[in-house]
């Protein structure tokens, strides 16, 4: 008996060594893998600290890029503006027909950190006539034009038109972000032509002409940058020449010649009237008159003095 119960002993002891030896493996086992995973673990931390430092290094740049568009963007948004609304305001005259159309705008601009609103004219503007015909009609930038054509609110742009009572075109011009720009046509109420000139950027460029209501010519003349140029010639209503002048830089310089025409019982008569030369816009050396008789009479200028 005693012999079977030391054999269960020994049973329960190798047992335990097993279970304690199994033990013992997995803690080795598990010691392991905890540091194998710590390695990694270091590794990705090593590795998202330097994926940081890039992703700030990039979102320093990206800012550094906004703030310098900002800066661009705030000093050329006081010369663009937000319109915010605009409204009409109509007048009627005593009879109820339409007297004139004004439309307003309230545009907001950014002046350094500071916003500035400011009403200014928008769109379409009417005047009309008592008869109930339009008079004027200019056109300023809109939502519309602004976009396609960046023009700035409360300049005018494109087309403007003026009419006569009886609804002939009286003038037209065109207008390009509130400089003239183009031709500038004025009429006769007979439709012909009264005169016609040409603009860039605001300044008279180009040839010049008037005519009378006869559609013979009355003045032609050249601009250069919004002063007279070259030639300058002059004519009567039937034709005859008038004056003829010669223009530098806007100044008179050169020869001038002036004829008279005078009608009597006896007929009609076309004479020189005066000669004389002019030197950057000053009279200088010999200028002659003559009457209608006939007589004449000369004097001498020097740099716009009379010295004889």
């Amino acid at each position: 008996m005693k012999s079977k119960w030391n054999n269960i002993n020994l049973v329960f002891v190798v047992l335990a060594l097993v279970v304690m030896l199994g033990q013992a493996q997995a803690s080795k086992d598990t010691h392991k893998a905890a540091k194998k995973a710590d390695h990694h673990g270091k590794k990705a931390n090593a590795h998202g600290k330097k994926a940081d430092k890039k992703h700030d290094t990039h979102a320093k740049k990206h800012d550094t890029h906004a703030k310098k568009h900002d800066t661009h963007a705030k000093a050329h948004a006081w010369h663009d503006g937000h319109m915010l609304f605009h409204e009409a305001h109509k007048e009627r005259f005593w009879n109820g027909k339409p007297r004139s159309l004004a439309v307003h705008a309230m545009v907001r601009y950014h002046k350094g950190n500071k916003n500035v609103d400011k009403n200014v004219h928008y769109g379409t503007w009417k005047w009309w006539w008592s008869n109930g015909r339009v008079k004027v009609e200019i056109n300023y930038c809109d939502s519309k034009t602004a976009h396609k054509h960046k023009c700035h609110y409360g300049r005018k742009h494109g087309v403007s038109r003026g009419f006569y009572a009886s609804g002939k075109l009286r003038w037209k011009a065109e207008y390009k972000d509130g400089s003239s720009y183009g031709p500038r046509v004025e009429y006769y109420e007979n439709g012909k032509k009264k005169s016609s000139q040409q603009y860039e950027q605001g300044k008279r460029n180009g040839a010049y002409v008037q005519w009378w209501w006869n559609g013979r010519k009355a003045v032609a003349g050249q601009f250069v940058n919004g002063t007279r140029a070259g030639v300058w010639r002059e004519w009567y209503e039937n034709g005859r020449v008038k004056r003829k002048q010669v223009y530098s830089n806007g100044l008179l310089d050169g020869v001038t010649n002036e004829y008279w025409w005078v009608c009597r019982p006896t007929g009609c008569a076309h004479k020189k009237m005066l000669s004389g030369h002019w030197a950057k816009g000053k009279k200088h050396g010999s200028w002659t008159t003559w009457s209608l008789d006939g007589t004449s009479m000369t004097q001498q200028w020097k740099d716009g003095v009379r010295v004889q």
